[in-house]
Parts: C-alpha cells; sequence; structure tokens
C-alpha cells in the first residue's frame, strides 16, 4: 500500500514538473502582452521572445523551483526569472529602436535639407526647411497640425489660411539652432495669429503683397528665438507676427522697393485700424504682426524703416 502511494506520491510530482515546464517553454515564446493579460505582469507593449544569447545564462540545474545562473547565483523562481529576463529585454530593444528612429530622422532631415531649395534666397542666410510630410509623420504632430489648421478655417474661412507647411515654419536657422524646422503653437496662443492672417489676406486682395508670398517664420519657442537673434519681447514668442518674402523678387531687382512702398502707403493710411506692426529688410524680408501700430527697419529702430519719409 504504502509503495503505491509512493508511486502516486512521484507520478504526481513529475506531473506538476512537466506542467510547470511546459508553462515556463511558453512563457518563454510568449509576448509579454500576452502574459500581461493573465494578470501576470503590468501591461507592456509586445517583445520578442528571450533571444538565445539571454537563455543561455541560465544552466540545466533545477533544484525544486530554483534556478541557478552559470555563476552559481540563486535567483527567483524559474518563471519569475523569465519573466524579469524578457522585461529586461524589452527595455534594450526599446532604446535600440529609439536611437535607430531619432538616426533615420537625423538622416532623412539631412538629405531633404540638402535636396529642398524650394525656398532658397542667396541673401538670406539660415538653413533651408525639410519636406513638411517628414515631419508630420513624427509623434503627433499630423493631428495637432490638422487641429489648429480646423481652428483657423473656422475664424478665417479656407481662403485666408495660407498652407500649414508654411505657416508652422519656426525659423530658417532651426537646424544651427538644434530646434524642430516647423512647430504648432501652444493652443492658448492659436487666437493671436487670427488678426495677423487676416491683415494679410487683405493686403493680397488689394494688390498691396504679391500673390506668391510665403511665410518664412511664424511661432517660435523662446529658446530658438534667442539663438536666431529675435527681440525679447518678439511676437513670434506670442504666434502673432510672420516673416514673409516674395519670390518675385528674383525676377525683378525692383520688385522688393515696389512692395515696400505699398507697404509704406497702406501702413501710413490703415495701419492704425489694424494695429499693423510693419518690419522691412534690406533682403527683401517683410515682419507682420498686429499687437501695435509702429514700423522699423534693418537696425530694428522706426528710423532705419523704409517707410521714415511719411
Amino acid at each position: 500500500m504504502k509503495a503505491i502511494k509512493s508511486m502516486k506520491v512521484i507520478k504526481s510530482m513529475t506531473t506538476e514538473k512537466n506542467r510547470q515546464m511546459q508553462l515556463i517553454k511558453r512563457i518563454s515564446m510568449t509576448p509579454i502582452k500576452k502574459i500581461s493579460s493573465l494578470g501576470m505582469l503590468p501591461i507592456m507593449v509586445i517583445v520578442a521572445s528571450v533571444s538565445p544569447s539571454v537563455s543561455a545564462q541560465l544552466t540545466t540545474t533545477d533544484h525544486g523551483h530554483t534556478t541557478y545562473y552559470a555563476d552559481g547565483g540563486q535567483v527567483k523562481d524559474k518563471l519569475a526569472s523569465l519573466i524579469e529576463l524578457k522585461t529586461l529585454e524589452y527595455k534594450h530593444n526599446v532604446n535600440i529602436l529609439y536611437d535607430a528612429r531619432n538616426s533615420a530622422r537625423d538622416s532623412v532631415y539631412d538629405e531633404i535639407y540638402e535636396m529642398n531649395t524650394s525656398y532658397d534666397d542667396s541673401s538670406l542666410s539660415g538653413d533651408l526647411v525639410p519636406n513638411f510630410e517628414i515631419w508630420l509623420n513624427q509623434y503627433t504632430n499630423r493631428h495637432r497640425a490638422k487641429t489648429y489648421h480646423q481652428y483657423l478655417i473656422r475664424h478665417l474661412g479656407e481662403s485666408n489660411v495660407p498652407p500649414m507647411s508654411q505657416l508652422l515654419i519656426t525659423a530658417r536657422s532651426w537646424k544651427k539652432c538644434g530646434a524642430e524646422p516647423y512647430a504648432v503653437p501652444p493652443r492658448h496662443l492659436w487666437r493671436n495669429i487670427i488678426p495677423t492672417l487676416r491683415l494679410i489676406a487683405d493686403l493680397k486682395r488689394q494688390g498691396v503683397l504679391p500673390k506668391d508670398v510665403v511665410i518664412r517664420s511664424g511661432y517660435r519657442n523662446r529658446g530658438l528665438n534667442s539663438c536666431v537673434g529675435g527681440a525679447r519681447k518678439s511676437k513670434h514668442l506670442v504666434n502673432s507676427g510672420v516673416d514673409l518674402w516674395s519670390p518675385s523678387y528674383l525676377n525683378s531687382p525692383w520688385k522688393k522697393y515696389e512692395v515696400q512702398d505699398h507697404l509704406c502707403d497702406f501702413w501710413l493710411y490703415q495701419g492704425r485700424h489694424y494695429k499693423f506692426g510693419l518690419g522691412l529688410y534690406k533682403s527683401g524680408s517683410i515682419h507682420i504682426d498686429t499687437s501695435k501700430y509702429r514700423k522699423w527697419g534693418s537696425n530694428h529702430s522706426s528710423g532705419s524703416s523704409p517707410c521714415r519719409a511719411y
């Protein structure tokens, strides 16, 4: 009778051991997300099975539920050990993917930087802007840009909203300053750009600004603004100011002066109504904001403005 009971106990222990070994084998081949669904771990993303190099760290020596590393150090239950190994491998894989993503992004930006010359102007220093779609596909940029675009359409009408690929440009020197080429302003600043874009639309309709005028800089954060030499109280910081430039300058050296004359006339006779801030530079770059009625030129003083005769 005792022999029969002993055999049953041994059989039971063997069955239990086999069940545990099968479970461990399943765990080692199972993504952590599936393990977590069984309540064994907090929710984590799917990772690959424990690699052979990691698995090799475990010996085949088995003493009950205890596992030993090759160096003889005793560790936790075999199941817990495998889970811990998978967790460490997950963190390792995440770091590799993060580094690879950043490397790929920098590589793509560098390539686009070399290729894209659509806004090139030899009279202005700074870096060229990479492909807008590349930036949109990073993180949550597409969703935030779309939400901002819809907000502007509701307040201005679609025809008065410039292309987001222009409006979101931060600065031409973004790369040298270690910044992003595009940026969606903080939501509480969105309303500040409304009167400025409305003014630009009116200037185009009245023929004051050429139809081909493009935005070359919009919202900037404080760090980037300081790096590019912006004013301490620059209206770019509050999403009220934009810098413009017209490709038509390249075809006619006199076009810049014609545009500046038209802007000065408008600023003199209608500028107060818009709180028109007008900055005109030798390069042909135009700053427009609607924060305060004023003018300035290349020396950032009123006297250096081409409108000084008014």
